[in-house]
């Protein structure tokens, strides 16, 4: 692969992310991931239900909780929500994305992670004022294309089609980083199809491979970069110095190396 750009990888998020669908509407349980200080108590004030209810999903016996465990978190998943797990390896998502609040968000980071308007935020989740908790879940209206999540998806197949899922991430993360990025395209297309001297800044776009499907994998690894816009924002390049023969990429700042890819600002 060439000389790329990226700003940034993601380690998987501790919470689940859900992405609502077009598809209809599912029973089905929430995946919650149990972080440091999480009790049941507040998971299930955090998501409507009762104590009981989580302990005979889960088919606990007591309240003890420990990081990392997986909560199922019943009842119905309405307005064709569907809960993908941080971890999970396929499913077919767009539409929206269901995003928890975290501790120092506010509806303007949140806004400027996904390029939509505050105003946007309240009408869809029916708020008034700016306040936010952490632990709370919104509704945020993707502004990226199906179309433009496949492509994605298609360049993170042929790019890292042999890392691992956070490498596949990472990989998704450069598209969107550069996109936001001076001297870059400003659309998704763009960054992808961006012409260099001798082709195209990515690989898979010169040789054609970037017109190959993608695999459940990368598209899966294509949303999460989306739902976590702006995490690592300052990772701008990524090669694998086995096979770069680009000198000038090696005299960028590494921040990270992931699997046979080393990223650099």
């Amino acid at each position: 692969m060439k000389l790329l750009k990226i700003k940034h990888i993601i380690p998987l998020s501790a919470a689940a992310i859900t992405f609502v669908c077009s598809q209809s509407t599912a029973e089905a349980s929430t995946i919650h991931t149990v972080k440091k200080n999480d009790t049941l108590w507040g998971i299930s004030k955090q998501y409507g239900v009762s104590i009981q209810s989580i302990k005979q999903a889960n088919n606990k016996g007591n309240d003890k909780t420990f990081i990392g465990e997986q909560l199922h978190i019943p009842g119905s998943v309405k307005s064709n929500e569907i809960t993908v797990p941080q971890n999970a390896k396929s499913a077919s998502i767009s539409g929206q994305i269901i995003y928890q609040v975290q501790p120092g968000d506010s509806l303007e980071t949140i806004a400027k992670r996904y390029n939509v308007t505050v105003q946007s935020i309240k009408q869809i989740n029916n708020t008034v004022g700016n306040k936010l908790y952490t632990g709370q879940h919104l509704k945020i209206n993707s502004s990226i294309s199906q179309k433009e999540k496949d492509l994605m998806a298609r360049l993170v197949t042929a790019e890292a089609g042999g890392e691992s899922y956070k490498g596949k991430v990472a990989v998704a993360k450069v598209i969107l980083n550069r996109v936001n990025a001076k001297g870059f395209p400003n659309t998704i297309t763009g960054v992808i199809y961006e012409p260099i001297k001798y082709g195209y800044a990515f690989t898979p776009v010169t040789d054609g491979r970037i017109n190959q499907p993608a695999s459940a994998e990368a598209k899966m690894a294509v949303e999460e970069a989306i739902s976590t816009n702006g995490v690592h924002s300052d990772w701008i390049y990524f090669y694998n110095p086995k096979t770069s023969t680009d000198k000038w990429i090696t005299t960028r700042q590494t921040v990270a190396v992931i699997g046979n890819h080393v990223f650099a600002k």
